[in-house]
């Protein structure tokens, strides 16, 4: 993640790759399918995390503050002290909870709320900050931004990619608009020419 105002490094999302016997890489939304089938993503996604804490801790060794995003979907949100352990994890390393941010994706699989607060507030209570993933794609998250201490929206690429289009053009204003009057800072994933740098610059 870059930060537009002077293209400064910030930042970064950790993701997993899995490879097969023969060591090819096999697509992601392949693994997350099986495993979410079969009730084992929120295995993927600690694994992340432990990697993610990982890499943080060396980052903090060689006087990095880079923050570190890490994809969370229902699955682990729900899981009974997930906030607690992720809490322990970071302290088992030394690690800064401001150094970790947590993606949120799939809220619409998200029923048990009162364990999935639970687990938000011990997650805020260690410092570790929250992102609405894939901003404007599928199920409305506006909701959201009322509800919960968001720090930050992540806009889906597809609006980013077709950035010169007009409609395209006022859903990003939009966001960024209710985003920023939430207190939440806006990421443009998949910003990939300097004409869309200089467009969402305009775009605030």
């Amino acid at each position: 993640k870059h930060r537009l105002q002077d293209r400064q490094l910030v930042g970064a999302e950790a993701l997993l790759r899995m490879r097969d016997s023969e060591g090819r890489l096999i697509a992601p939304m392949r693994v997350i399918s099986l495993l979410r089938r079969q009730g084992r993503l929120a295995e993927l996604e600690w694994a992340t995390l432990q990697s993610a804490i990982h890499f943080l801790q060396q980052c903090r060794r060689d006087g990095s503050q880079l923050k570190i995003a890490v994809n969370v979907s229902a699955e682990s949100l729900r899981l009974p002290d997930f906030g607690l352990r992720l809490q322990e994890l970071l302290a088992l390393h030394d690690v800064p909870g401001v150094m970790l941010r947590l993606e949120i994706v799939e809220w619409t699989e998200i029923v048990e709320r009162d364990v999935v607060d639970a687990n938000i507030a011990q997650l805020l209570a260690a410092e570790v900050t929250l992102s609405l993933d894939d901003f404007g794609a599928g199920y409305s998250t506006l909701i959201l931004l009322s509800q919960l201490a968001i720090a930050e929206v992540k806009i889906e690429q597809a609006l980013i990619a077709t950035l010169s289009d007009a409609k395209s053009q006022s859903i990003v204003r939009f966001i960024v608009e209710v985003a920023h009057r939430c207190g939440a800072i806006v990421v443009a994933e998949g910003t990939e020419t300097l004409a869309q740098e200089q467009q969402l610059r305009a775009l605030g």
